[in-house]
């Protein structure tokens, strides 16, 4: 109902993005970071959107887009949305707030219905990885969105929320540095679709909320930096998040992280 009433096609472009942006802001209110637009992506994607374009134009000629879809001005918007820009830290709270099922983790507020917050982890678990999303729900198995920044948000539902940067991409488009911790992560702890079932079978994994008996989804975010002429790779821990604290250190995304390659 709220993206039919604000973003959907019809009402004004300032009112379409102003909708989405403050369902972002609501995502992440209590925790003291932002999320922006930076004008200049926009624009570089503007202008060389060609792909998109057609891709658009190819789903409205076989009527998957409305007759009352104006597609440039729908193609700007979506442009729009590829240019907001954040920190790896509010990152991790947005990934948190959809692991609460859509309940902002710092104020209690019900941001996402539990319907649409399913639909978008049904998105983000059959798509979000490029073309590699089916390899990554065969290796993997958690809800993840990737970005050609070196962002990669996953979601771990009622558990918590990661995000991961490392600059550097394979051939699909996803961090290097960002997939293998994902794997090395859902290998040595039980999470990750089906790997509670072999839990039982083995000694090797462990819940990642062992000994950490907290009643509210923790957001983590690891930071992995890494560069053409430093390939060293330097990696750094954020902060775990709950109601009683906004700036706890948490303790298992570390001994996750010691698990990455050298």
């Amino acid at each position: 109902a709220w993206y039919q009433r604000r973003v959907r096609a019809g009402q004004p472009m300032s009112a379409r993005f102003s909708a989405a942006m403050s369902k972002y802001q609501e995502m992440v209110k209590g925790f003291p970071g932002g999320i922006h637009f930076n004008n200049a992506v926009y624009l570089s994607e503007l202008g060389k959107g060609h792909r998109n374009y057609a891709i658009g134009y190819y789903l409205k000629s076989k009527g998957c887009l409305g007759d009352d879809v104006d597609l440039k001005e729908t193609m700007e918007l979506y442009f729009q949305m590829c240019s907001v820009e954040t920190s790896i830290k509010t990152a991790a709270v947005m990934a948190g707030t959809l692991a609460n099922g859509g309940r902002n983790v710092f104020t209690g507020d019900q941001v996402l219905t539990e319907k649409t917050t399913l639909q978008v982890l049904s998105i983000m678990f059959s798509c979000g990885m490029y073309d590699y999303s089916g390899e990554w729900s065969f290796n993997v198995g958690l809800p993840a969105k990737s970005g050609v920044s070196g962002l990669i948000t996953i979601v771990i539902p009622d558990r918590m929320g990661i995000a991961l940067w490392s600059p550097p991409l394979d051939s699909y488009g996803n961090s290097v540095r960002g997939v293998q911790f994902a794997q090395k992560f859902v290998q040595r702890f039980s999470e990750g679709h089906n790997q509670n079932v072999l839990h039982p079978f083995s000694n090797k994994r462990h819940s990642p909320n062992q000994s950490l008996p907290w009643t509210w989804t923790r957001s983590y975010s690891t930071v992995q930096q890494g560069s053409k002429q430093r390939d060293n790779f330097k990696q750094g821990v954020g902060n775990c998040f709950r109601r009683q604290s906004s700036s706890v250190l948490f303790r298992n995304a570390v001994r996750a992280a010691r698990f990455l390659p050298k």
